[in-house]
């Protein structure tokens, strides 16, 4: 898959948390300043961080091991630990499961 469906979804994931999370609305809007600022300067950038920090968890991410967001560090994707942990919503823990799951598959492609 190509860089442009990679970040695509980033942006799909970004706005659709954004919408159904107030509490964290202030931290989402922050990380998506910075990640279209990256996207702006050097949009390979982006993929290659995701492989270097979400990659090496594609296990429990296809298994949708909750220790993944709830007990790991991972840098620049920090954001989505504050949101994972922020929502009631069981449906909206799945829909960003699905997510991640795409992404981790895009990402192998890239």
């Amino acid at each position: 898959m190509s860089l442009i469906k990679f970040l695509s979804v980033i942006d799909q994931l970004i706005d659709e948390v954004y919408d159904v999370i107030p509490d964290v609305q202030e931290d989402i809007a922050i990380f998506k300043y910075k990640y279209e600022m990256m996207k702006k300067i050097n949009p390979k950038m982006i993929p290659q961080l995701f492989q270097k920090y979400v990659l090496p968890f594609k296990k429990e991410i296809l298994n949708k091991d909750e220790t993944f967001f709830l007990q790991k560090d991972y840098n620049e994707f920090n954001i989505f630990k504050t949101i994972y942990t922020n929502v009631k919503n069981e449906q909206v823990k799945k829909t960003i499961w699905k997510y991640f799951q795409v992404l981790i598959i895009l990402c192998v492609n890239i």
